[in-house]
């Protein structure tokens, strides 16, 4: 039980100072922060000969988690299901994820995953099908790859001193 001790208002408020001050001790010194998933985007108004509507490099080790596909236009020729493919080029070969839909909208969950240097490359079958067509990905970069930062609370605390207008840092 905690007690506050003190006869006057003021005695009472420095003995809770003092309460909050050695419970301030015992919380711990360092701040995380983590990279959240990024999203990864294009728009072609026509695919290109080969059907290629987007390329990229993996810049680090993740994982794709999914694939969102907006389709503006098919052609009178698309009475079916338009193929559509996310493919993930690396020395050691290739994986790819398809999918078919005649939809203007489409999001697929694929999980991915992808090494520094892969090759992304997002493509449709028949490039005369379609036209007006957005792309985006989630990437979730591995943890081992962020960037951890680590704060010790002063520094944070000088930070926030700075904002209330005192200008001196030790």
């Amino acid at each position: 039980m905690i007690k506050i001790q003190g006869n006057s208002i003021d005695s009472k408020f420095r003995s809770v100072e003092r309460l909050i001050q050695g419970a301030y001790k015992r919380f711990p010194k360092v701040a995380t922060a983590i990279v959240p998933p990024i999203p990864i985007m294009g728009y072609v108004d026509k695919p290109a000969d080969d059907g290629t509507l987007y390329r990229g490099v993996i810049p680090a080790d993740g994982y794709l988690s999914r694939f969102c596909l907006l389709v503006s236009h098919y052609s009178p020729e698309a009475r079916d299901a338009v193929d559509f493919s996310c493919e993930i080029s690396r020395q050691g070969g290739l994986i790819a994820s398809s999918l078919q839909t005649h939809k203007t909208v489409t999001i697929e969950e694929i999980n991915i995953e992808v090494l520094t240097g892969d090759l992304l490359r997002i493509s449709v079958a028949d490039p005369s099908l379609v036209s007006g067509v957005g792309i985006s990905l989630i990437y979730q970069v591995h943890i081992k790859e962020t960037l951890v930062h680590r704060v010790l609370m002063a520094e944070l605390e000088q930070l926030g001193d700075l904002d209330n207008g005192d200008q001196s840092i030790s």
